[in-house]
C-alpha cells in the first residue's frame, strides 16, 4: 500500500491508489520546512530512510525487499545507508574526541 494515498472526494475516503509524484514532493517538501529542514528532502529520500531505519531495527533484509516491493534484493541493498550512519556515528564520536574544551 502506498504511503501517500490518493482521496476519493466522492466516497470522502482514501484509496489503495497512490497520488502523483509531484503531490508526493509538495507534501514532503512542505513538512520538511515546518519541520526547519534546510535540506531538499523528496519522497525518495523518505523510502531510503524507511528502509535504513527497518534494517536498523532488524529486519530481514528480503522482508525489507518484500515492503519495499523490489523484485531484486539488489535494488532493496542501493536504499541501504547504514554504513552512512555508523560512519557519521564514528565522526561524531571523533568530533567529541577532539573538543579541547579545557584549552
Amino acid at each position: 500500500m502506498p504511503v501517500f494515498r490518493r482521496w476519493d472526494r466522492k466516497l470522502r475516503c482514501f484509496t489503495d491508489l497512490p497520488i502523483a509524484y509531484l503531490q508526493a514532493y509538495r507534501v514532503v517538501a512542505s513538512a520538511a520546512k515546518r519541520a526547519g529542514i534546510a535540506k531538499a528532502i523528496t519522497p525518495h529520500c523518505l523510502r531510503a530512510t524507511g528502509i535504513t531505519a527497518a534494517l536498523l531495527a532488524g529486519v530481514p533484509m528480503d522482508r525489507v525487499q518484500a515492503i519495499a516491493g523490489h523484485a531484486d534484493i539488489a535494488t532493496t541493498r542501493k536504499y541501504d545507508r547504514r554504513i552512512r550512519v555508523d560512519a557519521t556515528d564514528d565522526i561524531d564520536v571523533l568530533g567529541r574526541a577532539l573538543t579541547l574544551e579545557d584549552a
